[in-house]
């Protein structure tokens, strides 16, 4: 079949790699953003993949169920990649300071009110010696590079001669026909992966910023993707090979990626600085604004028929989502 896919990032990337496995597809990819990726709410990920901790946003089961599933595809996948992408399975930690240990019960409470069935291990510092917190430990729980398997898949595209047409605007998309330069394109199956972009198709469709730092901190010593539960300032915290840290908050209703502000980065280091005093000596790297898509009960959403798969909606789980549901859309299409 002559595929289009529409969107460069992850969800966009993934289908069209898995469906160019088959060696049975001649498959396009096109994409507003650049080869890299920048612009789009990929490039701005942390990449937790964190099914329990995340439901604690979406508020239903089936982030739970998505991301289980998409931690077993990962581990399944990321190996039939040729670059190695670094990808670590070693669980994640969510805190809270002294004053704030209501902030824990409340986690708890509204994880266990959706019916998850997952075990709550109390945090023991022995996992995280610099770590003077309370909090919980989720043992399952993964993160990943995201920048590094955008582009080992997009290594992967090109070995597998999957055209792709970046800086590439597309619109119009219906059934087996996308508009791309004013022109008609002809296709046997076309896959809507515009995220944000895709207004024309989700009208529901709104963008949530998220906001990202890129620090090195030499004086940091954590191994353990962080969440420090805060009423007023919650942030995470990715370790990354090299004393590399990313530190976020990924939940700002306000549809601006105008670059981040000097109270925000200020608050984000602040947060961060009152989870590990070492962060003081930090250099800031990258700051990194990005519009997550997100649809109107912030769960994803997969719309099926005939010529036309479109996936959105997946607000700030794009790398825990993804897998499961381009599985899913592989499947209806092979």
């Amino acid at each position: 079949m002559k595929i289009a896919v529409v969107g460069g990032g992850i969800a966009g990337r993934l289908c069209a790699w898995r469906l160019a496995l088959s060696r049975q597809h001649a498959i396009t990819l096109f994409a507003a953003s650049p080869v890299s990726g920048e612009g789009t709410a990929s490039y701005a990920a942390a990449g937790m993949l964190s099914p329990i901790a995340e439901c604690e946003h979406a508020h239903h089961a089936m982030i739970y169920d998505y991301g289980m599933q998409s931690l077993t595809l990962w581990e399944t996948w990321l190996p039939q990649l040729a670059a190695d992408v670094f990808f670590a399975r070693s669980g994640s930690v969510v805190v809270a300071h002294d004053n704030d240990s209501r902030e824990l019960d409340r986690y708890r409470q509204v994880i266990e009110r959706q019916g998850i069935d997952c075990q709550f291990n109390v945090f023991d510092q022995t996992l995280e010696p610099a770590l003077n917190k309370q909090g919980w430990y989720f043992k399952d729980e993964a993160q990943i590079d995201t920048r590094g398997v955008l582009h080992a898949l997009q290594d992967a595209l090109d070995t597998l001669d999957v055209v792709c047409r970046y800086e590439t605007y597309v619109s119009n998309i219906k059934p087996g026909v996308i508009s791309v330069d004013g022109k008609t394109e002809s296709y046997d199956y076309v896959i809507d992966c515009r995220g944000y972009s895709a207004r024309d198709s989700f009208p529901d469709i709104r963008g949530v910023r998220g906001e990202l730092l890129r620090v090195r901190a030499i004086d940091v010593a954590l191994s353990h993707p962080v969440r420090l539960l805060h009423p007023r300032y919650p942030i995470y915290i990715v370790p990354r090979p090299h004393h590399e840290f990313l530190i976020g908050a990924s939940e700002i209703e306000a549809e601006d990626d105008s670059p981040m502000s000097v109270r925000s980065c200020m608050e984000l280091l602040n947060a961060a600085y009152s989870v590990h005093s070492g962060f003081a000596e930090a250099r800031i790297e990258e700051m990194v604004v990005g519009l997550r898509p997100a649809l109107n009960d912030n769960l994803p959403r997969i719309h099926i028929e005939d010529g036309l798969v479109a996936i959105n909606g997946l607000f700030r789980h794009g790398y825990l989502l993804a897998p499961a549901l381009v599985d899913k859309a592989v499947r209806e299409i092979q």
